[in-house]
């Protein structure tokens, strides 16, 4: 270990830049101890070393925060999500259930929900086109093209 001097006080001038706060205290409680001057440059290093700790710790402090909050605002986000997820599904079974013709198209024509009945009648009316081609005399649809 090092002695406090003239020397070490030079050494901690010129290198302590690299230095971290932990080693820079370290030898100003040494110089203190052995009540020696503590240069003003090791002064003002120790003091920039803490301001930049302060800062870190600010800021680890404002991201925990913000972390929190973005928690907070996504588990929120994810319990709206689950609830109207499960009133859609009871909406669907609700419909689905109807002996009624119920079908939901959006503006653009996109069919966004049909009723089993409404299937049922879809697919007996597909087949019943697939077979009046037939019973024409239009042995496939190919030739209709």
């Amino acid at each position: 270990m090092c002695h406090p001097s003239n020397d070490l006080t030079n050494h901690l001038c010129i290198n302590s830049l690299s230095s971290s706060m932990d080693t820079i205290e370290h030898h100003v409680n040494l110089l203190r101890e052995l009540n020696h001057p503590i240069p003003h440059q090791v002064w003002q290093l120790l003091l920039e070393q803490r301001a930049i700790e302060e800062k870190k710790m600010a800021k680890r402090l404002v991201n925990r925060k913000s972390a929190s909050t973005s928690r907070a605002r996504k588990k929120k986000l994810v319990e709206e999500m689950a609830q109207n997820n499960a009133r859609l599904r009871r909406q669907a079974i609700i419909l689905s259930l109807l002996p009624d013709l119920v079908m939901a198209i959006t503006t653009d024509g996109e069919i966004t929900f049909c009723s089993g009945q409404v299937e049922v009648c879809i697919s007996c009316f597909s087949l019943f086109v697939f077979r009046s081609f037939l019973h024409l005399g239009f042995g496939s649809f190919s030739s209709l093209l």
